[in-house]
C-alpha cells in the first residue's frame, strides 16, 4: 500500500466495520486496464472483487504511457451490482488519484466494497491516452465466524 492511512487508523476503522469479529487483513490491489482512447473518447474497464473477502480501497493511482493527464479527463467508478457510485458525478482524475509524478493522493475515507462485487470504471478523456490504467490499492478483509 502507498501508506495514505496509518495501520492503526485502518485497524480502528476495520474494528468499527466488522464489530469485533475475527478478521484477516491482506494488502491487495486491483488494476483497471483501459483500451487506448482518442480525444474526447470514453472507455470502460471492469474488475471483479473476489467472493470470499471485502476490499477496502485506501488509495488510487493512474497512469498512461507518455501522457500528462489533463484536468478535464474524468472518471466515475460504480459498483455494478448495487449501482453505488464512488462520486456524485465524474470527477477529474487528479482529484482522487496519484499520477506517479504528482502528489500522492488517497480516497478521502477508506471505501468498503463488498466481496463478489463488480466495479466498473468509466474514463472520459479530454486528450488521447495510450494504455491508461487505474490502480486501486487497499486490503482484502476475510471475516471468520460471527
Amino acid at each position: 500500500m502507498f501508506g495514505i492511512y496509518e495501520f492503526q487508523q485502518l485497524q480502528s476503522l476495520l474494528s468499527d466495520i466488522y464489530g469485533g469479529r475475527r478478521i484477516d487483513v491482506r494488502p491487495f490491489g486491483y488494476a483497471f486496464d483501459f483500451a487506448s482512447v482518442a480525444d474526447n473518447g470514453i472507455v470502460v474497464a471492469t474488475q471483479k472483487i473476489i467472493g470470499n473477502a471485502d476490499f477496502i480501497v485506501c488509495s488510487a493511482s493512474f497512469s498512461a504511457v507518455e501522457t500528462v493527464v489533463g484536468f478535464a479527463t474524468t472518471m466515475q467508478i460504480e459498483d455494478s451490482g448495487s449501482q453505488e457510485r464512488f462520486f456524485n458525478q465524474p470527477v477529474a482524475i487528479d482529484m482522487f488519484a496519484s499520477s506517479g509524478t504528482g502528489q500522492q493522493r488517497g480516497i478521502t475515507y477508506p471505501r468498503r466494497v463488498a466481496g463478489n462485487s463488480t466495479l466498473t470504471a468509466t474514463l472520459t478523456a479530454s486528450e488521447a491516452l495510450t494504455t491508461p490504467q487505474l490502480y486501486l490499492d487497499g486490503v482484502h478483509v476475510f471475516v471468520y465466524g460471527n
